[in-house]
């Protein structure tokens, strides 16, 4: 079983190639952020019983009051979409995927990027209007 400190370098060099950087910004939890349009959204190692994982996650939107019709948005929102799910987290929507890291495929990785990005970015703006909150980068 793989960990995250043998995945790492082979996740970081997936996502250069992916971004096309020859250097990664990673945050203080050793998350890369990548930014796509309004919104933002990281990917984030992690184990689960010694096997490491890959979670590529966003906020769709922040400070979102709670109310059944959101909850039915969402509902509908995970009926149209692929390769990702998208909840409520004490009042953040958030929408992410997860994929095992050993013998990770890039163009898994990249679909899962590509996905998760564009579902926030698609979502956010329509979601705070309809039912407030604040999207990531509200200038874009």
């Amino acid at each position: 079983m793989a960990t995250v400190d043998t995945v790492r370098p082979y996740v970081e060099q997936l996502l250069k190639e992916f971004c096309e950087a020859e250097q990664l910004v990673v945050d203080h939890d050793g998350d890369v952020p990548i930014r796509k349009g309004s919104t933002m959204y990281w990917v984030s190692l992690f184990e689960i019983e010694d096997e490491a994982q890959v979670k590529v996650w966003s906020f769709m939107a922040r400070d979102v009051p709670e109310s059944d019709a959101l909850f039915r948005h969402l509902n509908d929102v995970n009926r149209n979409i692929h390769y990702g799910r998208v909840y409520f987290d004490e009042g953040d929507v958030v929408v992410s995927t997860e994929l095992l890291a050993q013998d990770l495929d890039p163009r898994e990785l990249q679909n899962a990027c590509e996905c998760i990005g564009t579902i926030s970015d698609t979502y956010d703006d329509e979601l705070v209007a309809r039912f407030g909150g604040r999207v990531f980068f509200p200038d874009a």
